[in-house]
């Protein structure tokens, strides 16, 4: 794949992808706490709870150095837009 993130794998899931990849624009729960309350609401059964789709953009090239780990399965930079 040729993939700064991951070196090593030569497919990868969408989902991983973008996670290591993306940044949301908008959205989110305010705590962790908030966020086990929204996923009890009967409603997420619907509408995905804490989840919302949200318009997400590119990591920057300078910042995907902290997406990367040692053993080449990326790492949570926990980057905000």
């Amino acid at each position: 794949m040729n993939d700064p993130i991951f070196p090593r794998a030569a497919t990868l899931s969408t989902n991983r992808f973008c996670f290591y990849h993306c940044i949301p624009t908008s959205g989110g729960s305010s705590s962790a706490l908030q966020a086990a309350a929204n996923n009890q609401d009967t409603q997420a059964l619907l509408n995905g709870g804490s989840l919302i789709d949200a318009a997400c953009i590119s990591v920057p090239e300078e910042k995907l150095p902290e997406a990367m780990s040692t053993d080449g399965n990326g790492r949570d930079a926990q980057l905000e837009a």
